[in-house]
């Protein structure tokens, strides 16, 4: 490999088409000192041959030849996509400038003048081909993934439409497995990107390894083209596979190299991947169509649990257009605030009489009713919609808690809950906008608890925790939700400022029944006294539930046995009516004996 001119490093090709053999001669003497290797052609015809032929990175085109003068070469060549982007230069002994004029208006990028000048001809040939390579790095460059190496997104465009360019078999069978890494941003969180980049690079070489060095995963006649199409996903392109249970298997084998440990110094560490699989032999599914397929699908994956891979199907797709059609209607329903706010009352178990009540959401859809919250909140939180919708909560239920302190003062709850997101908690100025929405409101801040998941709280803990401790510090109850559910209950106590804990009503549910959940709740009853944190129970349906809470001297219940969730305009009703009912405080037994122990 010789050096060009100490900026080009590779022997660029020129391709000379002239009918004068002094032509050549000069040419190859001059173009050989300068390191440019030169194929000769002595015609036209013989030049587009051997430009279709042979690939070139430069034409020196002669404008007068006996059998096809130069123009009709340099136009035919422009013609001609896998040639049109070579550049060519024109040779000529004519000073007219409308020659010229219509040279450079056909597609040429530059003209010499016989006779050849060594300085003046060597130094347009080398101009040009520096230009030439310039723009092969940069066309490179838009189509690389430059901490891999491999295809990025725009580069495994290209090659899946060149494989739809290349065949019209319809029965073709093409396959795409769209690949992201589980929990890749707490990687970067608590190793640092500097990690996070080489588990990327790890990832690719190991999906390439597996890909170009284990053909039997592929099958004989299969091909593939791995590509990184964003921050932690990759890409499969595929042709020839068999069946979608094969595209399906793949993927599995994939994902389990994924699933191998990574050392990185002295970071060693697991990670997993998650994995949608489209197949299809149908020509009318073009490659945006087969990508977008594989990307529902891998949402699929990461929902069922993530370390695994699913195959798309038509539910997934009518899932999907219904998700999205839910979005652009809950984007209007912000706009348009369709929403109505229900509430739940939460009792004290040892009098029966109202202490809280807990504020929730309900969507009014103009043509499906009431929308549960259990389907737009996700979309909500996904989207960003649920910052708005969150404000709007709060200080609609603040409205509402004040009006029954001013109109039904003896039979008003003693403060009202509202849920709170991760998205919420995690903006810097909330603990502000939620004491503003108080203050204007003319709530105190000690009459508002704030409902979070558990699960929630867990994907960022010292976010959550800074943002509870100002919340905390100035009045507001803190609320943990779903209690029980997720995997480092207890360690709640311990790392977040709580004020009372809400038992997850899939616990409650089975008190009576069985050993564990009656056994559990026991146990965090003892654990929350001695920690100076209360307890509310959810999901309280039958008397036996309610029995068993109130002999555990659970202090707080809140369920369908008490009351359903009600409309503002049924609360006061129901409020004077319970209260009625338990002016007495009700005398329990010290302890009920669960018939379970």
């Amino acid at each position: 490999m010789r050096e060009l001119n100490s900026n080009l490093i590779v022997t660029p090709s020129l391709l000379l088409i002239d009918d004068s053999i002094a032509i050549h001669r000069l040419a190859e003497v001059m173009l050989r000192l300068v390191g440019v290797s030169v194929e000769h052609a002595y015609s036209g015809k013989e030049g587009l041959a051997l430009a279709v032929s042979r690939p070139t990175d430069l034409v020196l085109l002669d404008y007068q030849m006996p059998d096809m003068d130069g123009l009709a070469v340099l136009k035919t060549l422009k013609r001609e996509p896998s040639l049109e982007s070579i550049p060519v230069i024109m040779i000529t002994a004519s000073d007219d400038p409308q020659l010229i004029t219509e040279a450079f208006a056909s597609g040429a990028s530059d003209f010499v003048r016989k006779p050849l000048i060594k300085s003046e001809f060597t130094a347009r040939i080398l101009s040009a081909l520096k230009t030439q390579r310039l723009i092969r790095e940069l066309e490179i460059a838009a189509l690389t993934d430059p901490l891999t190496g491999l295809a990025n997104r725009n580069g495994l465009s290209l090659q899946i439409a060149k494989s739809f360019d290349r065949t019209s078999d319809a029965k073709q069978s093409r396959a795409v497995l769209f690949f992201d890494l589980d929990r890749f941003k707490q990687i970067n969180d608590s190793l640092g990107h500097g990690v996070g980049d080489q588990l990327i690079r790890e990832v690719a070489r190991r999906l390439g390894v597996e890909l170009q060095c284990n053909p039997a995963i592929l099958g004989r006649s299969s091909s593939s083209t791995l590509a990184r199409v964003g921050g932690d996903e990759f890409l499969v392109f595929m042709e020839g596979v068999a069946s979608a249970k094969d595209a399906k298997q793949i993927s599995e084998h994939l994902i389990n190299s994924l699933s191998q440990p990574y050392t990185f110094g002295s970071n060693f560490f697991y990670s997993t991947g998650s994995a949608g699989v489209a197949f299809s032999v149908d020509e009318s599914l073009q490659s945006d169509d087969l990508v977008r397929l594989a990307d529902i699908a891998l949402n699929e994956a990461k929902k069922a649990g993530r370390s695994c891979s699913r195959l798309f199907d038509q539910g997934m797709r009518e899932n999907c257009e219904h998700q999205f059609r839910l979005e652009a209607e809950l984007r209007k329903a912000v706009l348009n605030k369709d929403f109505h706010l229900v509430y739940q009352p939460i009792i004290e178990l040892a009098s029966g009489r109202i202490d809280s009540v807990e504020a929730l959401i309900r969507w009014d859809h103009p043509e499906h009713g009431v929308v549960s919250p259990a389907e737009f909140i996700p979309i909500s939180e996904d989207t960003g919609l649920i910052k708005e919708i969150g404000d709007w909560c709060m200080e609609t239920a603040f409205l509402q808690f004040a009006d029954w302190k001013r109109n039904i003062p003896r039979d008003a709850p003693k403060s009202i809950s509202v849920n709170i997101a991760r998205q919420q908690l995690s903006q810097p100025n909330f603990s502000e906008r939620v004491r503003a929405i108080a203050k204007s409101t003319g709530v105190s801040t000690q009459c508002v608890n704030l409902e979070i998941t558990e699960s929630e709280l867990m994907v960022n803990l010292s976010v959550a925790i800074e943002a509870l401790t100002n919340l905390r510090n100035q009045g507001f109850k803190i609320h943990v939700d779903d209690f029980g559910t997720g995997y480092s209950s207890l360690a709640c106590l311990n790392q977040f400022p709580i004020d009372v804990l809400k038992l997850d009503r899939s616990i409650i549910a089975d008190i009576a029944s069985r050993r564990y959940p009656a056994k559990l709740v026991e146990f965090v009853l003892r654990l929350a006294r001695e920690t100076d944190v209360s307890v509310i129970a959810e999901g309280i349906e039958t008397q036996q539930q309610l029995d068993l809470l109130t002999g555990w001297r659970c202090r707080f219940g809140q369920g369908f046995l008490i009351a359903r969730p009600m409309i503002a305009e049924s609360f006061a009703g129901f409020a004077h009516t319970w209260n009625g009912k338990h002016l007495a405080p009700i005398v329990m037994p010290r302890r009920t004996q669960s018939k379970l122990s």
